[in-house]
């Protein structure tokens, strides 16, 4: 019973979504492409210098405490 009930909505939901299946694949303009990689630039910049002031400041700790 369970079996004849998944099948019939399976069905049901491939009739359903027929109309809206995707052939190619999207392609994104020059534009957007070129904003994108300027803001992960900018991200793997921002997170390179957050690492530095981190590491710099955990040598500044380790000097206070060894002494």
């Amino acid at each position: 019973m369970e079996e004849l009930l998944g099948k019939a909505l399976e069905e049901i939901y491939e009739k359903e979504f027929e109309k809206y299946k995707v052939t190619k694949p999207h392609f994104f303009s020059f534009r957007h492409r070129r904003k994108m990689r300027k803001l992960f630039k900018q991200l793997e910049n921002k997170s390179k210098q957050s690492k530095r002031s981190v590491t710099e400041s955990d040598k500044e700790r380790d000097d206070t405490f060894s002494e």
